[in-house]
């Protein structure tokens, strides 16, 4: 079972890092650095994550996908929408159910029907990828412009409490061939809760190194319905007390730190600024 949270009351300190830490290249017009230039955390869309793998994609299986189940999904789908209209009612439960199941069963209906969830994911997730720490070489070569930018550190009580993201947890990698599988249809809430932070919080392992942890924020306008982000409410304006430091990388050049050092001095004056060795 993950450990995520959304409120740092009754966290167990074990279960997440007191700082998280983001890498990146120093460059004053990209958007990017606008963590530090304008206090704002930019909330990706899954693709808008760029990873070389399916991000918060799972395997789908359609094989568990029977006609007793669909039959269940149906009649669950039917009782929750009480609303629904009755024509529509009676379609479900006898015109198109013969149809449903053959549908089920189509690999180019199953493809359509899972683009349209991962579309639908894509505007209304924001995701922020960190790490538990600031000496990780791979991540300063990766991220950081092999040493010559700079990492960030942001306190997670400031924003979980703050209600800056929704929750945070630690990822899980999984080896090849392990990855969780995912069902089409859920007939519960607890399962539909379950499934989608396997798809959020499981990378391939050949990414263990990053030692990431994941803050994410669904963009939900009522209890029961979520909207698609703009870019605009996809940044997130952070507290200064938000930030615990700011590490530069050993080979920085010195017009670059200059213009850093500078660009802090209105938005983060009080944060503690080091370069590494």
């Amino acid at each position: 079972m993950y450990k995520v949270y959304h409120k740092t009351e009754g966290i167990d300190p074990e279960d997440y890092p007191d700082i998280v830490y983001k890498y990146r290249i120093w460059n004053l017009n990209e958007p990017e650095n606008r963590i530090i230039t304008h206090r704002e955390l930019y909330l990706n869309s899954p693709t808008g994550l760029m990873a070389d793998y399916p991000e918060c994609r799972l395997p789908m299986c359609w094989e568990l996908m029977t006609e007793e189940y669909i039959k269940k999904w149906l009649k669950l789908y039917i009782y929750n929408n009480p609303e629904m209209d009755e024509l529509l009612r009676s379609k479900l439960i006898n015109d198109d159910y013969s149809k449903n199941i053959v549908n089920f069963s189509q690999r180019g209906w199953q493809l359509e029907c899972e683009q349209t969830i991962y579309d639908q994911r894509d505007q209304i997730l924001g995701v922020f990828c960190a790490s538990d720490t600031k000496t990780n070489l791979h991540l300063w070569e990766s991220f950081a412009g092999l040493s010559t930018g700079y990492c960030v550190g942001l306190k997670t009580a400031v924003l979980l409490d703050a209600g800056n993201i929704g929750m945070i947890g630690k990822v899980n990698y999984y080896k090849p061939g392990e990855e969780p599988i995912n069902s089409p249809l859920c007939l519960n809430n607890q399962q539909r809760i379950y499934e989608a932070l396997d798809e959020i919080y499981n990378v391939p392992a050949i990414y263990t190194a990053e030692r990431e942890y994941r803050m994410v924020k669904t963009n939900i306008v009522t209890p029961t319905s979520a909207d698609a982000y703009t870019e605009d409410t996809r940044r997130i304006l952070l507290p200064e007390d938000a930030y615990a430091e700011i590490i530069l990388g050993s080979k920085m050049n010195e017009k670059d730190e200059d213009e850093l050092r500078k660009a802090l001095q209105n938005v983060l004056p009080n944060v503690p600024v080091f370069k590494t060795q």
